[in-house]
Order: C-alpha cells, then sequence, then structure tokens
C-alpha cells in the first residue's frame, strides 16, 4: 500500500490525496473505515511531532558547540513527545461526549449529522489508543525515532552523493522543515 501511495505521490499534489488513497486502501482490507482513517491520524500526528521535536532538537543541537550539547534538552524532548501521544487518546475520550452531544442537536440535517456521527466513530477508534501500555509507547517512539535516523542518514548519504558537505545537524532539522513542508496540501517538488 505505501509503494502505490508513493508512486501516487509523485504526480499528485501534497500528501493530502496520497493519504486519501491510502486510507482507501487499509479501509478497504479492513471493512472498517473509520478505524482505518483514526490508525491514519494516529500514525500522521506521531509523525508530525517526531518531525517537530527533532526538527527543533537537531537545530537548537546545530546552533551551538559540541561542548555545549546538552542531553536533558534531548531527554525532555523525548519526554514530551512520550507525553503528548499518551494524552491525545485520553482527550479523544473526553470529546467524543461532547461530539456526542452535538450529534443530537442536529436530528433531522442529514449533512451535520452524517458528519457529527463519522468524527464521533473516529473519535473513539482514536480512544482506542488510551489502552496502550507505557512499554507500547516506548517502542513506538523508539521505531518511530529510528525510522526517522534512518531517513536522516540517507538523506546525508544523498547530500554527499551530490557533494554537498552538510553537517548531519543541521541536515536534521532541514530534513524536519521538509517534511512538514511536505504535509502541506500542495506539492513542492
Amino acid at each position: 500500500i505505501n509503494l502505490v501511495v508513493k508512486f501516487y505521490s509523485l504526480v499528485l499534489p501534497g500528501t493530502f490525496v496520497a493519504s486519501g488513497i491510502r486510507w482507501y486502501r487499509f479501509s478497504s482490507a479492513s471493512n472498517q473505515p473509520m478505524s482505518a482513517l483514526a490508525a491514519l491520524t494516529y500514525s500522521r500526528l506521531f509523525n508530525i511531532f517526531l518531525s517537530v521535536f527533532l526538527g527543533v532538537g537537531f537545530w537548537l543541537m546545530a546552533s551551538r558547540s559540541s561542548t555545549e550539547f546538552n542531553i536533558v534538552q534531548v531527554g525532555l524532548m523525548f519526554v514530551g513527545i512520550t507525553l503528548a501521544m499518551y494524552v491525545l487518546p485520553r482527550l479523544s475520550a473526553t470529546a467524543v461526549g461532547w461530539v456526542s452531544k452535538w450529534e443530537s442537536r442536529f436530528q433531522g440535517k442529514w449533512l451535520l449529522e452524517f458528519i457529527y456521527r463519522n468524527l464521533s466513530k473516529v473519535m473513539v477508534s482514536f480512544a482506542s489508543y488510551r489502552d496502550l501500555t507505557w512499554w507500547e509507547y516506548l517502542r513506538l517512539i523508539v521505531f518511530g525515532l529510528t525510522s526517522q535516523m534512518i531517513s536522516l542518514y540517507s538523506y546525508t548519504l544523498l547530500a554527499k552523493a551530490l557533494h554537498l558537505e552538510i553537517p548531519w545537524m543541521q541536515m536534521g532539522w532541514i530534513r524536519s522543515f521538509a517534511l512538514l513542508a511536505v504535509y502541506l496540501p500542495i506539492n513542492f517538488s
């Protein structure tokens, strides 16, 4: 599915259409469209958090000399990612009641009722991530960081192949900025 999405994202604007293709493929494979949407949303938010935190972290580290490198800042960013991913599903569980109240207000208005009913399903699916244990959150973050670092290493190798000498700390925040720009619904290629 990801290879098909990568192909379409070469020619389609931004990641909005590619995300729609990914959602269609996942939902048709599982016959649970709202759960698939919640899983993809959680994954996207997780990647955005990682990109922001790593981008800020690499920017802070690149703007200081190696003697001023502070491991506490890196640890605080790691804790921040963990807390954000832990708190969001719990907020979704609270938001389910709020969305249900709004859904009942729009009885008879089919479009708004449809939107709020499906939003409620997404929130319920998203809230199911609150059942993950701390160990599962830790594994999720470690695997996400490993994926991001492998991607950063590939960007660094690509730059070296083009005879661009960009320090990896600089490449870290540049890559994060580029990834965040890709999430916009327009294509920068």
